[in-house]
């Protein structure tokens, strides 16, 4: 396990010695697969709304205690700047049905998996 260093910064990290917060985790692991050279990059589970029921994650809500108020509408705006500053030779495809993120383009998981086998 490596410890990298985080900054607020707009934009994605290319810069391998630290990523960019985004606000969210989501988006840092996205930088840190473009650091690591995952290329393209496929998002899956980028639906940044409630789930049916209300749930916030797959796998239902956190207890009370851990409760994120941080609507999903404000993690948006990052990836966002973040998409128009990307190098194009970084493709990012966004494999989530529902997603309300609409700044990468968006592809069926299995179609764009059965690209690559």
């Amino acid at each position: 396990m490596n410890l990298v260093a985080g900054k607020h910064a707009d934009g994605f990290s290319l810069d391998p010695a630290a990523i960019h917060y985004g606000s969210n985790g989501g988006f840092q692991g996205t930088n840190k697969a473009i650091l690591r050279g995952a290329n393209p990059i496929l998002l899956v589970g980028f639906n940044m709304s409630n789930g049916a029921g209300g749930q916030r994650h797959f796998f239902g809500n956190h207890p009370e205690s851990m409760h994120n108020t941080i609507p999903y509408e404000r993690f948006i705006p990052a990836f966002r700047t973040a998409a128009k500053m990307l190098p194009p030779e970084i493709k990012i495809i966004n494999c989530t049905p529902d997603s309300k993120l609409d700044c990468f383009p968006k592809m069926d998981l299995a179609e764009t998996l059965s690209r690559w086998n």
